[in-house]
């Protein structure tokens, strides 16, 4: 399995506490729940800005040459996002150690979801037809990009309903972008909406301010679950008339 989506998965799952009598014994230690990705253009990777980067994982925006990103990426969870991948590109960007993708474009090659090991993300615009975007969701993706990316702060009623909008088509990972980064009022709004991994700009300089403000969100109790895509439910049976027990027989 993809370790971006396993991770994304895990999210806010309490770990098991530790062992002793210090102080840290018997304490609840649990995961942030959002997902931070940052996103670099390839001019930026190399393998200092990679090892001070406080995300969990690193998208380059593509296409991007497999051995130009591997180098400046070890040790780190990477993937690529492009408007399509090929299933040579696909090959060879396993084989340098991409362990995600994130595609843009239908034209994308249908083979890039056999292989169990990538992590496999859909980009589905706000203008989508509702149709298209239920059933690429219905596909074997692991997770759904919502594009364009987001507005920006303060967060606005508009922002949760497109939100909202794709939430409630598919019960996989949901990620939103935001180029200039979000506060902390903005993060617990899309926490509450059911938002799982969030993408960061590299030049915004805010990925590590994101980070801070992931890390302060108020502990939540208990994760919420992801609601199942919208299926259509059978028109209720309609009910037999009642037997009048004084109408005659004949």
């Amino acid at each position: 399995m993809s370790r971006l989506i396993d991770a994304i998965e895990k999210a806010g799952l309490q770990s098991t506490p530790p062992l002793g009598f210090g102080a840290a014994a018997g304490r609840e230690q649990a995961t942030p729940d959002l997902t931070l990705i940052e996103s670099m253009r390839i001019e930026h990777i190399d393998s200092q800005t990679a090892a001070s980067s406080p995300a969990d994982a690193i998208v380059v925006e593509g296409p991007v040459p497999p051995d130009a990103v591997s180098q400046g990426l070890e040790g780190r969870i990477w993937g690529v996002r492009s408007p399509s991948f090929t299933l040579d590109h696909s090959i060879d960007l396993i084989n340098s150690g991409c362990d995600f993708v994130v595609f843009e474009s239908l034209e994308t090659h249908a083979a890039l979801l056999n292989d169990e090991g990538l992590g496999v993300i859909a980009s589905v615009s706000t203008d989508m037809k509702e149709e298209t975007a239920r059933t690429l969701a219905e596909l074997p993706v692991h997770g759904v990009l919502l594009t364009p990316p987001l507005r920006g702060v303060p967060l606005t009623i508009e922002d949760l309903m497109e939100v909202q909008a794709v939430r409630g088509l598919t019960d996989k990972p949901l990620l939103v972008e935001a180029t200039e980064g979000l506060d902390s009022a903005a993060l617990e709004s899309l926490r509450l909406a059911g938002v799982d991994a969030l993408i960061v700009g590299h030049e915004s300089g805010k990925a590590a301010c994101v980070r801070e403000a992931i890390l302060a969100l108020p502990r939540r109790r208990e994760r919420p679950k992801h609601r199942s895509a919208l299926v259509p439910h059978p028109p209720a049976p309609t009910p037999s008339p009642a037997f009048d027990e004084d109408e005659e027989d004949f």
